[in-house]
């Protein structure tokens, strides 16, 4: 409980910032710990967000959360289905934090952890068209199924949705996504 602690308390610095983080996603590795008590995953949580509310802009806060969110889902479904208004919480928390490390010059994340998948790019409004779009093209023996859309490099953004090359195999509707 002494790291539960620690972490529930507002982080000032850089240093404490990063160092909450990473002790979030090292609770959150042990699925038993939190499934004993749903409490833990509601102090994980808010937990995740006051870190994210700090603002850094850091891969050593970003790499974390993205862990987090990862291990959150590996929890009992039944445990997960009653928190769902936590589970969206965490969600938003870490769209929060990709939208924080995008403050970077680069700004560009991409990871696949074996349950959650993060592609963003940081595009220059001015160069948008009417439309973009991403799509997941898959090699002609790909198996279609969620890891195989989530793998890296299989995501593409298209400025223009009729630039998709429907030639090639997509995945299905579910994973292409038009703005």
């Amino acid at each position: 409980m002494d790291i539960i602690d620690t972490i529930t308390r507002e982080n000032t610095t850089t240093k404490e910032v990063v160092l909450a983080s990473e002790r979030i996603a090292e609770i959150s590795d042990f699925e038993d710990f939190l499934e004993e008590d749903p409490q833990r995953i509601e102090l994980v949580i808010s937990s995740l967000e006051s870190v994210v509310r700090a603002g850094e802009a850091s891969i050593k806060v970003t790499d974390p959360a993205v862990r987090t969110i990862d291990n959150l889902m590996n929890l009992d479904r039944d445990i997960l289905e009653d928190g769902m208004i936590e589970g969206g919480r965490a969600v938003a928390a870490l769209e929060e934090q990709i939208t924080n490390f995008q403050t970077n010059d680069d700004g560009n994340f991409s990871t696949v952890l074996d349950n959650v998948g993060v592609n963003a790019v940081k595009i220059d409004a001015r160069g948008v068209g009417s439309s973009l779009a991403y799509a997941n093209i898959l090699p002609e023996n790909e198996t279609l199924s969620i890891d195989g859309a989530l793998q890296e490099g299989n995501t593409r953004l298209f400025s223009d949705g009729d630039a998709i090359p429907l030639r090639e195999r997509l995945h299905p509707y579910r994973y292409q996504q038009r703005f």
